[in-house]
């Protein structure tokens, strides 16, 4: 298990500036839902999944899809839907973002992600 002091130096030493879209959805009267997403900038590390990952071979995700680790401000809302361009492939959350680590206002969020397929 990686501790939060470690995440936060692995991040800090190797991360990159990431633009993470975050969508909200709204309802009309009729009951149809809509999704917008804006975008705000965070430092994280993205792992891709090759076929020897836990994640993957207890079937949580496939190869292919990725984890995320992002620091970000507590404006980041919990629950909302999450897009992040990584090496020109666009990933989407899976689930509900797991947060390992709140210091002040700065949070670290880790981030199951999966291909977007168009």
């Amino acid at each position: 298990m990686v501790d939060s002091t470690t995440l936060d130096k692995v991040i800090n030493k190797i991360g990159s500036a990431y633009t993470i879209r975050l969508g909200s959805i709204t309802f009309d009267n009729y009951g149809t839902g809509s999704l917008a997403f804006t975008g705000s900038v965070a430092t994280g590390y993205v792992q891709v999944l090759t076929e020897s990952d836990d994640s993957v071979r207890y079937g949580v995700l496939n190869v292919g899809d990725a984890v995320g680790y992002f620091k970000v401000d507590a404006s980041f809302p919990l629950g909302s839907a999450v897009e992040i361009i990584h090496q020109g492939i666009t990933f989407e959350t899976t689930s509900e973002q797991i947060i390992p680590h709140i210091a002040g206002s700065q949070l670290m969020k880790q981030v199951n992600m999966r291909r977007k397929v168009a």
